[in-house]
């Protein structure tokens, strides 16, 4: 069984669909998602909905880590709510159950990724232009879901009009370069000790509770960091990027 870290839509995020194996197939009871006592019009009383936590010998479906949601589809014809990284097993988690030692067709939801893997890759952009242009690391990010924006925050009180503009301007003009962005997998060893070229100085040491390989995203030329995330394979996939405006946030700043 392939580890998350490892899985088919880590080693290519264009994959769209595969066939593989159950693994296992368990009953679980999944929470309501209306609170007691907090219904109105727009929320009926929803009770608690069976779900069965599927795990395959392999997987397109991406599961939720590094900032980054995780995907949606069908796994055996049967929709997969979310998927989740559980002690290194991406389990899918079905309204339906499904026989282990059965092989199964796993299918993405390709728009959803695309738009995940799209917002993903341009913080990574975003955060190394940052970094070289003013010295200004990111503290964390969040994904926009749909409708919604992204945002990125930085370790500095404020960024100008001036400065929100030239960023703005180097992420659009790595993105017209089409950088080619790739994974590659390393020993905690060689990331711990700063043997993997070119990676990010602003890393952070991985806990012990990780073993590895760890798996690495390069921009070539522009950036490497560990990450698990789905990504684009060029930076031109990103077509182009505006940053909507800066907002002050105790004494840091999100773009």
């Amino acid at each position: 069984m392939v580890r998350a870290g490892e899985l088919l839509c880590q080693r290519d995020a264009y994959a769209l669909a595969m066939r593989a194996l159950v693994v296992s197939c368990s009953p679980r009871m999944a929470v309501s998602t209306v609170a007691s006592g907090k219904k109105n019009k727009a929320t009926a009383d929803v009770a608690a909905v069976p779900e069965w936590e599927v795990v395959l010998e392999d997987t397109v479906l991406f599961p939720e880590g590094g900032g980054q949601p995780s995907d949606t589809g069908t796994v055996g014809g049967i929709a997969c709510v979310r998927v989740e990284n559980v002690d290194g097993k991406a389990t899918h988690m079905l309204h339906a159950p499904l026989e282990p030692g059965t092989e199964v067709e796993v299918k993405l939801d390709w728009p959803r990724r695309f738009d995940h893997m799209q917002q993903h890759s341009t913080q990574h952009l975003v955060t190394a232009l940052a970094v070289k242009l003013f010295g200004a690391e990111t503290l964390s990010w969040n994904l926009g879901r749909a409708g919604d924006t992204s945002f990125i925050e930085l370790d500095v009180p404020h960024l100008t009009a001036e400065q929100c503009n030239e960023l703005e301007e180097a992420t659009n003009a790595a993105v017209r370069k089409g950088h080619a962005v790739a994974p590659s997998w390393h020993s905690v060893s060689d990331v711990n000790g700063g043997n993997v070229a070119g990676l990010r100085k602003s890393s952070k040491a991985l806990p012990d509770s990780v073993t590895g390989p760890v798996r690495v995203v390069s921009f070539d030329g522009i950036d490497t960091n560990t990450c698990c995330g789905t990504h684009v394979g060029s930076t031109a996939h990103l077509q182009a990027v505006k940053l909507l405006r800066v907002e002050k946030a105790k004494g840091r700043c999100k773009v």
